[in-house]
């Protein structure tokens, strides 16, 4: 099909060219907005939320030490910390026995307060 000079070009040939031109710039719009994003997450979870300081790595080791171990709060005073694990093990014990003794008599009972260790 040769196209004589000074023809008016096909009309509709050249709607189609347009039309399939602008889906694949919006495909590759679309596509590299897409990447984009995930290059972006990706580089946002590495650097921002997977980066620990080694301060903060010493801090949280010495916190798990404070709370896993035994020590004096205040020795005049007869005061201990114990092992959190272990404090939790002694507060559910004390609380179960309560319970029962308020079921089998009757009568509601609240648990002296004091200090269990930090």
């Amino acid at each position: 099909m040769a196209i004589e000079e000074g023809a008016d070009p096909n009309g509709a040939w050249t709607a189609v060219i347009g039309i399939i031109g602008a889906v694949l710039t919006l495909a590759i719009i679309v596509g590299l907005q897409a990447l984009y994003n995930q290059v972006y997450q990706d580089e946002l979870q590495r650097k921002v939320y997977g980066a620990v300081s080694d301060q903060l790595m010493q801090t949280r080791a010495d916190q798990l030490a404070t709370m896993n171990s035994y020590k004096w709060v205040d020795q005049e005073a007869g005061v201990a910390g114990i092992p959190i694990e272990v404090a939790m093990e002694k507060v559910v014990t004390e609380l179960k026995g309560t319970s029962r003794a308020a079921h089998s008599t009757g009568e509601m009972t609240v648990p002296e307060t004091g200090t269990h260790g930090h």
